[in-house]
C-alpha cells in the first residue's frame, strides 16, 4: 500500500478527530452557560447532573482527541513527504487512540449512562457505546496490523 495513500488518511482521520473533538469542548461551554438560565424543575436537575457527567468526560478525554488527531495529522504529512518516521508517528497516533476509546467508552459506560435519562434502556445504551468505541479502533488497528506493507519511495 502506497505511503502516500495512508498519509492521506491519516490527515483526514486527524482532521475528523481534532474537529470533533473541538466541537464537544465548544458545546459543553455553550450547554454549561446555557443551563445557568433553565428554571429549577426535577426534569432539569436530572438533565444537569446527566450533563455534569458528560462534562466531566468530555473535559478530560477531548483534549485528548484533539491531541491524538495533532498526531495523525503529523503522521499524514510525513507519509506525504514519503518520510519513514511517519511510520512510527502513525503507530504513536495508533496506540494512543485505541488506549483513548477504551477509556472513553469505559468513562462513559461507567459515568455518564447510569445518570441518562434517556428512553433507551441502558443496556442498549452500553451496546451502542461498545460498538462505536469499536469502530473508532478500526483505522489505528488497520495501521497497527499493516504498517510493515507501507511503501515508501526510494529517495
Amino acid at each position: 500500500m502506497k505511503a502516500k495513500s495512508i498519509g492521506l488518511f491519516s490527515i483526514v482521520y486527524g482532521v475528523i478527530g481534532c474537529g470533533f473533538g473541538l466541537f464537544a469542548l465548544l458545546i459543553t461551554y455553550a450547554v454549561q452557560k446555557m443551563i445557568v438560565n433553565f428554571k429549577p424543575t426535577e426534569q432539569v436537575e436530572k438533565m444537569k447532573i446527566y450533563i455534569k457527567a458528560l462534562q466531566d468526560v468530555w473535559l478530560i478525554y477531548m483534549p485528548a482527541m484533539i491531541l491524538i488527531g495533532l498526531i495523525y495529522l503529523f503522521s499524514g504529512y510525513l507519509l506525504n513527504e514519503q518520510r519513514k518516521e511517519g511510520i512510527s508517528v502513525g503507530m504513536v497516533a495508533a496506540i494512543f487512540n485505541i488506549l483513548w476509546s477504551a477509556g472513553y467508552t469505559m468513562n462513559l459506560i461507567s459515568n455518564v449512562i447510569p445518570v441518562s435519562s434517556h428512553p433507551l434502556k441502558p443496556a442498549v445504551q452500553i451496546f451502542v457505546t461498545a460498538i462505536v468505541g469499536i469502530v473508532t479502533c478500526l483505522y489505528p488497528l488497520y495501521f497497527l496490523l499493516t504498517f510493515k506493507n507501507i511503501e515508501l519511495k526510494e529517495s
